[in-house]
């Protein structure tokens, strides 16, 4: 991959609980890790044949391969800007 395609910052995190002061258990989400990343939108065909025709996915999103992510799956999530992204796979390119 050539390293000018790497031009978004995306955070890759990880589902927790915890407890607040009341003793309640809360989600919480960690960050795992801090990459750069390519967030390619998918082209029409794609999402039909991503499972339907109201398919929930909406881009790939492409980062460099390290041992830190090597147990993302996808109950993980990546927040890019604004925008938060439930892991629908996990491809080894």
């Amino acid at each position: 991959m050539r390293a000018g395609r790497l031009n978004k910052r995306v955070s890759i995190q990880v589902r927790g609980t915890e407890q607040d002061e009341f003793g309640q258990t809360i989600e919480s989400w960690t960050l795992v890790a801090s990459r750069k990343a390519t967030v390619t939108p998918l082209k029409v065909n794609e999402r039909i044949t991503a499972g339907a025709e109201f398919s929930s996915a909406t881009d790939v999103i492409t980062v460099r391969y390290d041992a830190t992510l090597a147990d993302v799956v996808t109950q993980h999530r990546v927040v890019w800007g604004e925008r938060t992204y439930d892991i629908k796979s996990v491809t080894n390119v």
